[in-house]
């Protein structure tokens, strides 16, 4: 159909995302036993060069559409279908931020960011395309609106409330590993907000999101010290 032309990062991602959808369906939790990460992510079809979370997004998006878009009859993969995935992602960033800010700071400003977010051209790009940028950006404001929450206040989070941002940030990792710079903004942030109160937050926020990442990446636990 007419729209962008095919970019050499859709070509890997599209078919990586349906190989990890496929893969999951067949599998079901299965998926993260020892046996079957190996079956599925030891073979030299898999490409680890990026975490499968975004990947696994366009690959359910191109499982649940692809019967009702046409015009792919004759090729192994439907790009549009596999391009809504970058769609809702997009939609569900603004959604997100944009309910986040009417929340704090009222209607006027949550409909000025929504109009703002869907006005940006790179943006609005990007969400036509099936690449990873949508849902990355996704998973850095999911991470972001529990920090800005939660970590703002004169008093640390709680036990519960860091663990929720913890598990916020391993999906941020299992999407695109740049969220690891994320823990170092946090920390000098925690630090000078909280002194000595910020340890355990810090603590629970850091071991919780790396153990998401780690096992919602089962390529990691082939060969983990390489692998990591």
């Amino acid at each position: 159909p007419v729209g962008p032309g095919l970019t050499l990062d859709e070509s890997f991602n599209i078919a990586q995302g349906v190989y990890l959808a496929d893969a999951f369906t067949q599998h079901g939790p299965l998926l993260f036993t020892p046996d079957v990460a190996q079956e599925v992510f030891g073979t030299p079809r898999y490409l680890p060069d990026h975490p499968p979370l975004g990947r696994f997004m366009l690959g359910v998006s191109h499982s649940l559409t692809s019967t009702f878009i046409t015009g792919s009859e004759e090729t192994l993969y439907n790009v549009p279908a596999a391009r809504l995935g970058s769609c809702a992602a997009f939609g569900l960033t603004v959604l997100l931020l944009s309910e986040f800010s009417r929340r704090k700071y009222g209607l006027t400003t949550g409909l000025l960011v929504a109009g703002m977010l869907t006005g940006m051209p790179h943006l609005m790009g990007h969400s036509r395309l099936a690449a990873l940028e949508s849902c990355t950006n996704l998973a850095w404001v999911a991470a972001m609106i529990p920090l800005l929450t939660w970590w703002t206040r004169s008093t640390a989070p709680t036990t519960l409330q860091a663990a929720v941002s913890g598990i916020f940030w391993g999906l941020l990792l299992l999407t695109k590993v740049q969220g690891i710079f994320l823990p170092v903004l946090l920390f000098l942030w925690a630090a000078a907000q909280f002194r000595e109160k910020s340890i355990r937050p810090l603590a629970v926020f850091g071991t919780l999101g790396a153990i998401i990442f780690f096992v919602g990446w089962p390529w990691l636990w082939l060969d983990p010290v390489k692998n990591v």
